[in-house]
Parts: C-alpha cells; structure tokens; sequence
C-alpha cells in the first residue's frame, strides 16, 4: 500500500474503484483500478488520456501494490478545461501495451475560479432550447411558410418552420430528462408534462 493510500484510508475517505462519469476541476482526483491480469507488481502502469475537439488531458497512475492508484491535485486539475470527454486507457510494463475500450467522462467547471457574474448554469440543451424559443417568437406569421434563418448559439442556420420545431421538440425532450433526473436526484417526484409546439 502506497504512503497515499495509506493517508487516504486513514482520512476514512473512500476511494471509487472504477473510472468516475464526473469529476470537477480544481478537486482531488482520485480512484483505484485493480487489473489482475496487468498487476502494477508486474511492471505494468496504467495510463489515461481524456481527449475532445479541442483539449487533452494525460493522467499516469502509480503503483498500490498490484493496484493502480489514480490521483490528481487539485493544481493540477484546476486547469482542467470543463466538458464532456473520451477518457481512453491503457497500460503498459515498457515493452507491452494493452489498450482497453473507451469510455466518456465530463470534467465539470471549477465553480471555485467563476465569478457569480460569468457563471451560466443551464445546460447545453436548455440554452438551445432557449434560442430556438426567441427565433420562434421574433418570427411573423408569413415567415412559418418560408425557410428560416435563426442564429443558435452565434451560428447563423437555414431551417425550415416544420425543421425548427422538430429541433425544439428534441431539446425540449432532453431538458425534461434532465429536469427528471434533477428531481430524482433530490428524492422529489419527477415530471411528465413534455412542452410540445405545433
């Protein structure tokens, strides 16, 4: 057991033994793999890249004992980019790699480093939905017939009427997911009212 291991059990912190779906910049990072076909008592390290359009994140795991023991401090991950990620893994002894299946994970925003004035908390899908609302609303009655051109998120896009309520309705399905798994989340009942345009 590594000294870090050590410290953390004593902290009675429970460290996760797979990949987390989340973790926020600015923490501590942390869980344990164990691979028993790939034991870190065997010279294998394993390694993780989390990897989008536009930023790269490279993490090196350290041995406890046969485990793999991830941890990342927190000045490290403050500078992690906030977003949803392909978080790819594999281990290697120096001479063999082994690469295993992908996974996703969001890096969420250091809420520690936004100033309330800069801090947007709605969701990718309720700012869309949001924007298609106010195209809707600046469009006369004429102009349902024709092709639109509204601006979503600072692209300017050709759509017709029927197009853009489909694009409405898909966003509006997905901020009631999410609103459900807020509620869930909370012990409160969910809600089954979707808000459908025609």
């Amino acid at each position: 057991m590594s000294l870090l291991t050590a410290m953390l059990l004593h902290m009675a912190i429970e460290i996760p033994t797979s990949e987390p779906a989340s973790v926020r910049a600015g923490d501590t990072v942390t869980w344990l793999k164990s691979l028993a076909d790939y034991p870190a008592t065997d010279g294998w390290t394993l390694y993780y890249r989390l990897i989008n359009a536009t930023a790269k994140i490279d993490v090196t795991s350290t041995a406890s004992g046969a485990d793999h023991l991830v941890s990342v401090a927190p000045t490290v991950s403050k500078d992690w980019t906030a977003g949803d990620y392909t978080l790819l893994s594999w281990v290697s002894d120096g001479t063999d790699r082994v690469s295993f299946d992908p996974s996703r994970i969001t890096v969420l925003p250091n809420l520690a480093a936004v100033s309330a004035a800069g801090y947007d908390t709605r969701s990718q899908a309720k700012k869309m939905l949001e924007a298609i609302d106010a195209a809707l609303l600046s469009l006369s009655s004429g102009e349902r017939l024709a092709v639109i051109e509204a601006e979503l998120s600072g692209r300017r896009l050709r759509y017709s009427f029927d197009g853009l309520m489909k694009l409405r309705n898909l966003y509006a399905a997905q901020v009631l997911a999410e609103e459900t798994a807020e509620r869930s989340a909370l012990g409160l009942g969910g809600r089954n009212k979707l808000n459908v345009r025609l």
